[in-house]
């Protein structure tokens, strides 16, 4: 079977969103999480997360809630341009709104989407085509909702000033009451309209040619670069490696030895060690990167003392984490803190 394409490494960003609207129609956090493998860290710290673990806390939340219309609304009203880090801050630059769309097409593995896009431009008309097709069938209404909510939620937000929302067509492969509700969120400068076959955003043509207030060449061309290198870092982490990073990251305080791992992966010692050299890495090594990412994370965006940083990564002495830290960074903890 084909990987899906929604199948990446993904910021909590959009996590959080479902969190929160769970807070909201009292679900909690813990039951959202349960069997993902994730902890109330990923509210602390921005590590990366499985697409699956996502998935799974959507399924959480609709468990507890019922897959009501409007609930993929509500949580991609969390979303927006600043959600999405470098990607956004790409978009934001570009000279026009169609470089925007085509940098966040292009980039689409650095959001939390699962969708896929395309732009089609015929006549004096775009269309901007969403395709769900990949996306597990008792899933898919919320998240068509909420990643459709979010696409709007950056057009309103970000692009208002150049963009006449009101010339908006929605055609969408959701129900009516799904419809109505993305409908009355839009404040009734849109219709959304059902369709059994695609979901698609037309709009005029020459709204693609519209100068954004943001453009700044230097910028646009400094974020794609640092876009191009996340995603390669991204790709070096793929395969078993990305798995293992995975669960390093899921309980930073008890990461498992190399026994217990391989034991929970079904494989031999081995055969982990094997396969890891053969993707250019180890165990220690992911070990080393997945705590040194942290330090700094909580080092630099958080007040927590340094003690309170070595227990979060499993140190039960601070003197070893800062004896580690040194070694990763050439100089003590307590230097890199702002």
């Amino acid at each position: 079977m084909a990987r899906p394409s929604w199948d990446f490494p993904r910021s909590p960003a959009a996590l959080r969103g479902l969190l929160a609207t769970a807070a909201v129609h009292g679900a909690t956090t813990a039951e959202c999480l349960r069997g993902t493998g994730l902890d109330i860290t990923v509210l602390d710290i921005d590590q990366l997360i499985r697409a699956d673990q996502e998935l799974a806390v959507a399924r959480n939340l609709l468990v507890r809630l019922g897959d009501h219309p409007g609930l993929g609304v509500e949580a991609g009203l969390h979303y927006n341009l600043t959600s999405m880090g470098m990607l956004g801050y790409a978009m934001l630059s570009s000279r026009t709104v169609r470089e925007a769309i085509t940098v966040g097409i292009d980039y689409l593995a650095l959001s939390s989407a699962f969708v896929r896009f395309d732009l089609a431009e015929a006549d004096d008309q775009a269309v901007l085509t969403i395709d769900d097709s990949e996306i597990p069938a008792d899933i898919r209404p919320f998240l068509v909702e909420r990643d459709l909510a979010s696409v709007l939620q950056v057009a309103f937000v970000s692009f208002s000033s150049v963009l006449p929302i009101e010339s908006l067509s929605v055609a969408l492969r959701l129900d009516a009451q799904r419809c109505a509700r993305l409908t009355e969120y839009s404040g009734g400068l849109m219709r959304a309209t059902p369709d059994t076959a695609v979901t698609r955003i037309r709009f005029a043509r020459t709204l693609l040619d519209q100068p954004l207030s943001g453009a700044d060449e230097e910028t646009l061309r400094a974020c794609l670069r640092q876009c191009e290198s996340i995603l390669d870092g991204r790709r070096r982490r793929s395969g078993l490696s990305a798995v293992v990073r995975a669960r390093l990251l899921a309980d930073p305080r008890a990461m498992p030895s190399i026994a217990g791992l391989a034991e929970e992966l079904g494989l031999s010692q081995r055969t982990l060690r094997r396969r890891l050299i053969d993707e250019q890495t180890s165990y220690r090594a992911l070990v080393d990167e997945v705590r040194e990412g942290l330090a700094m994370e909580l080092l630099t965006t958080t007040q927590l003392s340094i003690e309170q940083i070595a227990h979060r990564l499993g140190y039960s002495e601070t003197a070893a984490f800062t004896h580690a830290f040194a070694r990763w960074r050439g100089a003590p903890p307590g230097s890199f803190r702002r």
